[in-house]
């Protein structure tokens, strides 16, 4: 079969490759489309699953038909150790199998092992935003971030989403947030000051916009930290946590219990087919076109996640 293989870290080509045949509590699906995310792109360099043998397919998640129905094909190492979803075909254990509701397009159902999940566990479990209450969500352009905004927004809490890109505020806003655009640290503060405070933030930058965030808590607000796309080191002056009562929590998908991670994905398939949260679909492209999906995803080019087309 024609697979998307990691030769060795920053080597990507388009090969044909064979599969074992699925062992004991294991199935065989036929991908339909391969979701691309950052993970991908750790993966790809090298910086996440280098302990595992090479060649190996690349892709943690995506969409693929099993007995019938469109199943979602997440966790338990895909992508990461063992063989992932940029293929024709793809053996995983059944517990990585979550059936699609009727009504949703595949090419939603494929993000929602990392971006759908993200969104309920960060969004709705992390930050246990209550209606009424004022939320900032630091890098609201981004697949995840838009899809937490929509999942507030719809109840009754205040969204403010951050971006760096004015193209995309326009997105923020159809995600029922209120756009600010801030190109770095110094330019939020400068307009933040008008805004809030703020109950929660949600923060997938990391650096010094986190502790521009601190900044703008209010007493017992809770920071919630999913990402550091803008730097994984930040100053933050201890003070503005302990004497306001500050709670930071912390989300990393890949230390997550796969139970939970299951659950949460059958949640967002839920709130996504209730019209409660929006995950917006990016390019789909063609198997042979996945260097440039990783290129574009680095350079956070596009609005929601690129797909690849694996057959139909």
């Amino acid at each position: 079969m024609k697979a998307a293989l990691v030769a060795s870290p920053g080597q990507l080509e388009i090969a044909s490759v064979s599969l074992p045949p699925p062992g004991p509590g294991e199935c065989l699906i036929r991908m339909r489309l391969g979701a691309v995310n950052p993970l991908d792109t750790y993966v790809e360099a090298g910086l996440v699953g280098s302990g595992a043998p090479y060649p190996r397919v690349l892709g943690v998640e995506g969409v693929g038909e099993y007995q019938g129905s469109d199943v979602v094909v997440f966790g338990h190492g895909i992508g990461t150790v063992r063989h992932g979803t940029w293929a024709e075909y793809c053996v995983a254990p059944a517990d990585a199998l979550v059936e699609v509701p009727p009504g949703i397009a595949p090419e939603t159902a494929a993000t929602c092992g990392v971006t759908g999940a993200t969104a309920i566990r960060v969004g709705l479990d992390l930050a246990d935003a209550k209606p009424g209450e004022r939320v900032l969500v630091l890098g609201s352009s981004g697949a995840v971030g838009l899809a937490i905004c929509s999942l507030l927004s719809g109840t009754g809490i205040h969204v403010t989403g951050q971006t760096t890109n004015p193209d995309k505020a326009v997105a923020v806003e159809r995600a029922g947030a209120d756009p600010l655009v801030a190109s770095d640290p110094a330019s939020f503060v400068s307009q933040v000051g008008r805004i809030g405070p703020f109950s929660v933030v949600i923060d997938a930058l990391g650096a010094d916009w986190t502790s521009a965030a601190l900044g703008r808590l209010s007493p017992f607000g809770r920071l919630v930290s999913y990402g550091t796309s803008a730097g994984p080191e930040a100053r933050i002056d201890l003070r503005s946590i302990y004497r306001n009562n500050i709670t930071w929590r912390g989300y990393g998908g890949m230390a997550e219990d796969p139970a939970r991670i299951k659950d949460a994905i059958k949640r967002a398939l839920v709130e996504i087919a209730a019209g409660r949260m929006w995950i917006p679909s990016g390019p789909t492209m063609a198997l042979e076109d996945a260097s440039q999906a990783i290129r574009a995803t680095r350079a956070h080019t596009e609005v929601g996640r690129i797909m690849l087309r694996l057959w139909g």
